[in-house]
């Protein structure tokens, strides 16, 4: 009879641990409408840096680089969740739901477009094609080869860096942050 009741009381704490965890939500909204930022004023969400480069690489601004409405974020908070992170290009923003009735409240909000819990999906063995593929016809006229690369040829070549050479991206002016 003893071992029962030990057995239970060294599995409480996790049974009650798992009961009161918070789960992670995706809540993504309908639309950018009544957000205090606009398009022609870019300086008040964007660098001077970024809108350089958007320049330099013919990159217009869209309702996709406009943050997320500062209100919709507040009345999602309003409800109990906790703040994560957001996603201005998805319109969409991560937080913890620390029950079901805050969850539904986030979901009757009139600009929540859906809900997801964030966890692992299951992986799909299709292959998926990120890239287009390159357009040999705009290659520029020069043939790299390996003693352009020296003993890094292989590995360039492999990633199609080669070809990429060929057609005339050489990466220059990029910033690449890691």
């Amino acid at each position: 009879m003893r071992w029962p009741v030990f057995i239970a009381i060294i599995l409480s704490p996790a049974f009650s641990f798992a009961q009161s965890m918070q789960k992670q939500h995706w809540i993504e909204f309908t639309d950018k409408n009544d957000t205090p930022y606009a398009l022609d004023r870019p300086l008040e969400f964007l660098s001077q840096r970024a809108l350089d480069r958007r320049e330099r690489q013919q990159i217009p601004l869209t309702e996709n680089d406009l943050p997320i409405d500062p209100l919709y974020l507040q009345a999602v908070l309003n409800t109990g969740a906790d703040y994560l992170t957001h996603s201005k290009w998805f319109n969409s923003v991560s937080v913890h739901v620390p029950d079901s009735a805050t969850l539904n409240a986030i979901q009757s909000l009139p600009f929540v477009r859906s809900t997801e819990p964030v966890g692992k999906k299951e992986k799909s063995n299709a292959p998926i094609d990120k890239f287009e593929p390159l357009d040999s016809d705009k290659a520029v006229l020069v043939n790299y080869s390996e003693s352009d690369y020296g003993k890094g040829f292989n590995q360039i070549d492999m990633l199609s860096g080669v070809t990429i050479h060929n057609l005339g991206y050489r990466g220059e002016g990029m910033l690449i942050a890691v």
